[in-house]
């Protein structure tokens, strides 16, 4: 790792207006070889903050994976040389302008917030992110996170902050209410579930797997469940995972990682034998993490996937897990289960000076643009008579 004397020049030094965070220094983390260093004392953060995103391997996963796309910069704020925060950030050009933004949010659009052991931690890493003078965006972060305010405060006299909603994840607060998940539906969809079961019955009677899988029988079960995505309108897209090698690659270090830290989850719905349905999943901090789903069209009168989400939910809450997180962004589908959502906020910092005034200019050209664009869309559909894909939810790059 790099030391923070050898750095210094990125930083401005942490205010001494913040006694909590007076004690740490902070370094850069550049290289595939430091990261992997940090392994081993990566932050263990509170349970209530426990989640994927959170964890080394996912940070080692999008430095892995997306390294055409973004070059890691991830900050370690260090109190008497241990670890107790990260900020996993990544550079790469937009229009021309290099920008600082959260680690494989762009590409695999999960929330993502810095990941700390304390309060101190946290002050340290946003003192750290502002000092660097860049300008920056954090995608998808939580619209509950401290981080957010934090950075505000931070941020007076110092540039703008942009602050703009992004797509809520989907979650169910767990009870003993879900040891009987399809008791919680409404009449209508009981009606359905009951139904699906009945003609999966007739194709052969349903089996469902939770497997915590081995090291060794990683890939082999990754192999499957991306098949089974793969024969959905996904693969006639090239959507898969199977077909997107950036992505599938950060599913399969990501999941590589978490078996070895024994979080791992891979749920498998069988009907009349054949592999029907499957889910990639974590289970940490008391919480179900669902990264990937998909089922066989082929048996979609049987509602695969269905069943088999009514199965992890029960598991879950046989587990007496707090909550089942959907992760993703609210679908239909979702909103058969529940109502529930955690909202999500971009967040942009402009520094004050010639880089965050560019970056600033940059951003509020792409937004008039994309603006003019969605209002022609209409336009341009009625004489084609296509069907332009102008309702599906902006990303965080789109939303200024």
């Amino acid at each position: 790792m790099l030391m923070p004397s050898a750095i210094a020049e990125l930083f401005e030094p942490i205010s001494a207006a913040k006694p909590l965070a007076a004690r740490y220094s902070c370094a850069l983390v550049q290289n595939l070889a430091d990261l992997a260093a940090l392994e081993a004392s990566w932050p263990r953060v509170p349970q209530a903050l426990d989640s994927p995103m959170a964890s080394f391997g996912w940070t080692w996963a999008g430095a892995v994976a997306l390294a055409t796309e973004q070059s890691p910069q991830v900050i370690v704020a260090s109190c008497d040389g241990e670890p107790r925060g990260v900020a996993a950030l990544a550079h790469g050009r937009n229009w021309g302008l290099q920008r600082w933004e959260m680690l494989g949010v762009r590409r695999i659009n999960e929330p993502a917030d810095l990941t700390y052991a304390d309060d101190a931690a946290l002050v340290a890493l946003v003192e750290a992110i502002i000092g660097l003078r860049r300008p920056l965006l954090l995608g998808r972060l939580p619209a509950d996170s401290p981080t957010l305010g934090l950075i505000q405060r931070a941020c007076r006299g110092r540039g703008v902050v942009l602050v703009r909603p992004q797509a809520s994840c989907p979650t169910v607060a767990l009870d003993d209410h879900w040891l009987q998940p399809e008791g919680q539906l409404s009449s209508r969809r009981r009606s359905d579930y009951r139904r699906a079961l009945r003609r999966a019955d007739q194709e052969g009677g349903t089996q469902a797997e939770i497997i915590t899988p081995r090291p060794d029988e990683v890939d082999s079960l990754l192999d499957l469940a991306l098949e089974i995505e793969a024969r959905s309108w996904k693969g006639a897209a090239g959507t898969a995972l199977a077909q997107d090698p950036q992505r599938g690659r950060f599913l399969r270090e990501f999941a590589r990682w978490a078996s070895r830290a024994a979080v791992l989850r891979i749920a498998l719905l069988r009907i009349g034998g054949a592999p029907s349905a499957m889910q990639v999943a974590v289970e940490q901090g008391e919480r179900w993490w669902l990264l990937k789903i998909g089922f066989d069209p082929a048996l979609g009168h049987c509602s695969p996937g269905n069943l088999l989400l009514a199965e992890t939910l029960r598991h879950a809450a046989q587990r007496g897990l707090k909550s089942y997180e959907f992760l993703g962004t609210v679908e239909p589908w979702t909103q058969v289960w529940t109502r529930a959502e955690r909202q999500c906020v971009s967040v942009r910092i402009y520094p004050r000076g010639l880089r965050g005034a560019a970056a600033l200019a940059r951003d509020a050209a792409g937004a008039a643009w994309r603006r003019l664009k969605l209002r022609r869309a209409p336009a341009d559909r009625k004489s084609t008579g296509g069907d332009a894909d102008t309702n599906r939810t902006a990303t965080s790059e789109e939303a200024v």
